[in-house]
């Protein structure tokens, strides 16, 4: 447990060294404050390398990773592309262009009957 707490520690460090133009408000002084999961999570999957998405998938459970992904990323078409790369080599899925489209258009559905309730 130690070693996944030390790489997601790194992984955070990182990023925070990496992108402090878009983490501006972050206190990195504090020594208590902490990136959300969610947030690295997700700006790896957008900006992250092979050897950064590696070091994610050791850090967090593949499941928790996938949910993030589809909820923050994939469903609003963020770099088809981008998306298509993720799903394959990352969760891999066979065929990344049906998979998303099935999701969204799931999304979709289940958006429009909560609005009709």
């Amino acid at each position: 447990m130690k070693a996944v707490q030390d790489i997601r520690s790194n992984l955070e460090k990182a990023l925070i060294q990496k992108h402090s133009d878009w983490l501006w408000s972050f206190d990195s002084s504090n020594q208590e404050a902490h990136i959300s999961d969610k947030l690295m999570i997700q700006k790896y999957l957008e900006f992250g390398s092979r050897s950064e998405w590696n070091m994610l998938k050791k850090a967090f459970r593949i499941n928790h990773i996938k949910n993030i992904w589809i909820s923050n990323l994939a469903l609003g078409g963020f770099h088809e592309s981008k998306q298509e790369k993720i799903a394959k080599s990352f969760f891999n899925i066979k065929n990344p262009s049906e998979y998303l489209q099935r999701k969204r258009k799931a999304h979709l559905k289940n958006e429009l009957a909560r609005s009709y309730r």
